[in-house]
């Protein structure tokens, strides 16, 4: 048995797994909650991007889009042409965006404190003046809800795929653990950590960076966001000062 502990498997079969995803109404609803800060044809950079599905539509309305993911393998799925190899708490491009982005609750990957300052410090060199980050994150309630349904069984190719989830409420860590199995032989296992962190400590870390909050809704909506929603989505800018 092969173990891993990031996306080199489960990337041949990330698409599949998310084909529920309604990628497109994703998309109008980032541009929707996005548009009031931007002018015309901002410079936009993704991070933790992944396959690139939200890219492909969100860079038909923002033509100069930079797609980025730590995972060569999961760019490699990509159909963007624009796109690096990038670990999003140690950027390396140079250029200043208009609005970064970051999507599917990738923020909860980074499992320190220190490591989110490092994302929001970082990101407020890469913003200009104006521009704006929007991102969304999981909250303890989402992660409660998800690992009430553990278990999920998937199918591709000719491979079954076992997913697990649990929330460990002591440690604020979700966890998803993929079971890879052919002729019904586990060959492989990858195992993906998130950090659930209480949403008091957002604000406290993007003010403490350099940024501020400007909105956060809970996901999907325009409704503000509570401690015990699901999910939050912020929009945070550059301090002038």
């Amino acid at each position: 048995m092969i173990k891993y502990d990031s996306y080199n498997e489960t990337s041949n079969v990330y698409d599949h797994l998310m084909r529920k995803i309604d990628y497109k109404e994703w998309g109008k609803y980032l541009k929707k909650i996005t548009k009031p800060f931007l002018k015309n044809n901002p410079a936009v950079l993704e991070i933790a991007g992944g396959t690139g599905k939200l890219a492909e539509i969100l860079s038909k309305k923002f033509p100069n889009y930079l797609l980025t993911d730590k995972s060569c393998k999961m760019l490699q799925q990509s159909k963007i042409k624009n796109k690096i190899v990038m670990d999003f708490t140690t950027p390396s491009v140079n250029q200043k965006y208009d609005l970064i982005l970051c999507t599917f609750d990738s923020v909860n990957y980074l499992l320190s404190k220190k490591k989110l300052l490092q994302l929001l410090l970082s990101v407020n060199e890469l913003l200009t003046q104006d521009g704006i980050f929007t991102f969304d994150v999981s909250l303890a309630k989402n992660s409660i809800q998800h690992s009430d349904e553990s278990f999920r069984k998937h199918k591709f190719s000719n491979h079954k795929i076992i997913q697990l989830s649990s929330f460990n409420e002591f440690s604020q860590i979700h966890k998803n653990e993929f079971r890879f199995y052919s002729e019904n032989i586990l060959i492989k296992k990858e195992i993906h950590k998130q950090k659930i962190y209480p949403f008091e400590l957002y604000f406290n870390l993007i003010n403490k960076s350099g940024l501020f909050v400007v909105e956060c809704f809970e996901c999907f909506t325009e409704r503000k966001c509570k401690p015990n929603s699901k999910r939050a989505q912020f929009i945070v800018k550059k301090n002038r000062c």
